[in-house]
């Protein structure tokens, strides 16, 4: 068992990138995070987060991030390992003008797990909050995906977007999708979508067509799903470690 508490300030008018590599144990391991966030007035913090733990290493990771006016928080992860992940985001607006961005694919195989519990409060008026989190299931892998957009009374111009796409590739794997719109403003733009599927077979059969093997066919084409969330990522350097991860994973689940 393993737990710790992390506190990161980013001052006025500062900017920092973070990147955590959740690595594990091969030997059974439990862990549970808690990390406390705040972003000062004109500040920006991007957080990467690559989880690569082994099969037996299980999580719990919670994130409150406290946004001051006028702030940028990004949030992008990668996650391809672990018998059991959970990742639990709380972004809450405290002034004007934030801006919120949660990025997220994950790959789960073998009896494998992974959740993802976003909720991202809109407390004050014009602010922004985009996410994007994208998911690939085989085997008896699970799935779920719960994000939640809060927008108060006094949040007036609100523009917030948020969209969950999944896609299994056996018949026994499971996506669980509930993405969450409350609002009680009257002067916002909110959207929210899920899809959940199989492979494109009419791509599957074009790339076949042109003398590419079927599981090389299917990993280009589960790059290419993928590719929205990596495009994302602000690093150039990160962005090319989050693709060469989920390109591994990848190749793995197709063997």
């Amino acid at each position: 068992y393993h737990a710790s508490l992390h506190a990161i300030e980013i001052e006025n008018g500062a900017e920092a990138e973070i990147m955590e590599i959740r690595i594990g144990q091969k030997s059974p391991c439990f862990s549970n995070q808690f990390m406390q966030i705040h972003t000062a007035k004109n500040s920006r913090l991007n957080l990467y987060v690559s989880d690569q733990s082994f099969g037996n290493h299980a999580g719990i990771f919670s994130l409150w991030a406290e946004q001051a006016a006028d702030s940028i928080f990004s949030h992008s992860i990668l996650s391809t390992g672990g018998s059991f992940f959970r990742q639990n985001i709380t972004a809450s607006h405290g002034g004007k003008n934030c801006h919120t961005e949660l990025n997220g694919f994950y790959a789960v195989d073998g009896d494998r797990q992974a959740d993802f519990l976003t909720h991202v409060r809109h407390m004050h008026p014009e602010c922004t909050s985009d996410e994007m989190y994208k998911g690939i299931a085989s085997e008896r892998g699970k799935a779920i995906f719960n994000g939640k957009v809060f927008v108060a009374k006094d949040a007036q111009k609100t523009n917030a977007y948020q969209s969950n796409k999944n896609i299994l590739i056996s018949e026994d794997a499971l996506i669980r999708s509930k993405p969450e719109l409350e609002i009680y403003a009257d002067d916002v733009k909110c959207s929210h979508g899920s899809t959940t599927g199989q492979t494109d077979h009419k791509s599957l059969f074009y790339l076949r067509s042109r003398g590419i093997r079927e599981n090389e066919a299917r990993k280009m084409l589960m790059l290419a799903f993928a590719g929205d969330v990596l495009e994302r990522i602000h690093n150039p350097t990160i962005r090319d470690y989050f693709t060469e991860g989920a390109e591994n994973k990848l190749m793995d689940m197709l063997r």
